[in-house]
């Protein structure tokens, strides 16, 4: 009897057992896969998104001067992936440009817009040109800001009778 009781009294050895081992470190991979593609799939939403709010921003910067400047002024869409703000005109001789070059903030994104430019407005070609006038009107506008690895697709519209920009 004595040994029998001293049988169930005993301590358990330290350590883990293998499957217990292979089960955690199991359960571990899967969160962090999950984990992984949760991260890159903000990362990239992120990325569109502030590229369509930066867009936003350029456009309404546009607007405002032309407003309180008096001036013309044209954002410059560049085959779709990058734009510049110009002064009186998008083209060279005519126009002086005023900000550098922003870029979509990734490789997968791009600017895609469609509009028709009155008479008088000139645009590079393979250029889309976004115009704003002095007196608070502008082009009438639709840019879509798009990427290659999502389905989502941002829309920034600028009205031409107000300029009014949104998202």
């Amino acid at each position: 009897m004595r040994g029998h009781a001293h049988a169930l009294n005993r301590e358990p050895a330290d350590g883990f057992t293998l499957i217990e081992l292979l089960v955690v470190m199991s359960i571990a991979s899967i969160l962090m896969a999950i984990g992984i593609f949760g991260f890159v799939n903000w990362q990239r939403t992120a990325q569109q998104q502030g590229s369509a709010s930066q867009l936003v921003s350029g456009l309404r910067n546009a607007s405002e001067r032309s407003v309180s400047e008096g001036r013309t002024y044209c954002l410059d869409i560049d085959a779709g992936t990058s734009y510049t703000l110009w002064r009186y005109s998008c083209v060279a001789p005519a126009g002086t440009q005023v900000e550098g070059q922003y870029k979509a903030q990734s490789a997968t994104i791009s600017f895609a817009t469609t509009n028709t430019l009155p008479g008088g407005a000139a645009c590079s070609a393979g250029h889309k040109c976004v115009y704003f006038y002095p007196r608070g009107t502008a082009v009438a506008t639709t840019v879509t800001v798009n990427s290659t690895v999502r389905s989502k697709v941002y829309t920034v519209h600028v009205e031409g009778l107000t300029a009014r920009v949104w998202m």
